[in-house]
């Protein structure tokens, strides 16, 4: 079982009330920024990538098992090439089955303090990669024995992981941080990076640095993912909008600049993931000038 994101907003619930869990492995290099009311465990079998979350970078690598909680905003990025992971997500009725058996589970709260990132030593690692393939080959409607393989399956990742070393992850830079929240809202979206270096209270040299070294972003990069995380969004709420429209709204100076990041990102046209009755312009009706 398993489930489908394509690269659109999501803040909610990953599938219908009567689904109690899923597990695929994703080959996706590119997840916008997102939450989710399910426990998600990752599983990396091939490659490196990072997850930044609120306030703190996650460094990915085979053997790496993280536990994303309903409460943690992530954003999967800068994966390697061939890049592959386990991704499995349960509601909490599944944790408690875990704790009928006596097992112990991940923190209830939505967003618990700390780093639940760890590496896992090879063989750890070989045996959760092959009870997560073996509940993946149950079939659907085998769905009392699906969801007792997936309960088992994170009762044994939880295990794993807690007897691995404890890693804290890469805690961000308060300036890192401040920037990071203010490219997140509209208003921030229209400040000019020697702005925000005032903001701060860093040189423009400094900060530019820092932000790519602790999210492996240059600063007009994550810029412009965060005006094509507003446009899934716009896109999401109202599917009959114009492209343009949306992508004006999102941040992005010119419907040129919104196709570039687009294709660039998602690695397919505007139109191939939105089909519109009418075909966007393909040159610069509407321009506006962005930092």
């Amino acid at each position: 079982m398993s489930i489908s994101f394509s690269g659109k907003t999501l803040d909610g619930s990953l599938f219908p009330p009567e689904v109690q869990g899923s597990i695929q492995l994703s080959y996706s290099r590119f997840w916008p920024r997102h939450r989710h009311d399910e426990l998600e465990m990752n599983l990396v079998e091939h490659g490196t990538a990072r997850y930044l979350l609120a306030d703190r970078v996650y460094d990915l690598c085979p053997g790496t098992v993280v536990w994303l909680f309903p409460g943690q905003y992530h954003t999967h990025t800068d994966a390697s090439p061939g890049y592959r992971h386990w991704v499995v997500c349960c509601r909490r009725v599944l944790i408690e089955r875990m704790q009928a058996w006596g097992e112990a589970v991940p923190p209830s709260d939505d967003e618990p303090e700390g780093s639940f990132c760890r590496v896992l030593s090879p063989p750890d690692a070989k045996v959760l990669s092959d009870l997560l393939y073996q509940v993946e080959q149950i079939p659907g409607e085998e769905t009392t024995r699906f969801y007792t393989g997936l309960t088992y399956a994170f009762a044994t990742a939880w295990s794993l992981f807690s007897r691995s070393p404890h890693g804290e992850g890469q805690v961000l830079h308060p300036a890192v941080r401040q920037v990071i929240a203010l490219l997140r809202q509209p208003e921030g979206d229209q400040l000019t990076v020697d702005a925000m270096a005032r903001r701060v209270g860093i040189s423009v040299s400094h900060l530019s640095r820092l932000f790519r070294e602790q999210t492996g972003f240059a600063l007009p990069e994550f810029r412009n993912r965060e005006r094509l995380r507003r446009f899934h969004r716009l896109m999401t709420e109202n599917p009959t909008r114009s492209l343009l429209d949306a992508a004006l709204e999102s941040g992005f100076g010119s419907y040129v600049q919104f196709y570039r990041v687009f294709c660039q990102e998602m690695g397919v046209s505007p139109v191939a993931m939105y089909p519109v009755r009418v075909k966007p312009p393909n040159l610069l009706p509407r321009h506006r000038s962005r930092p």
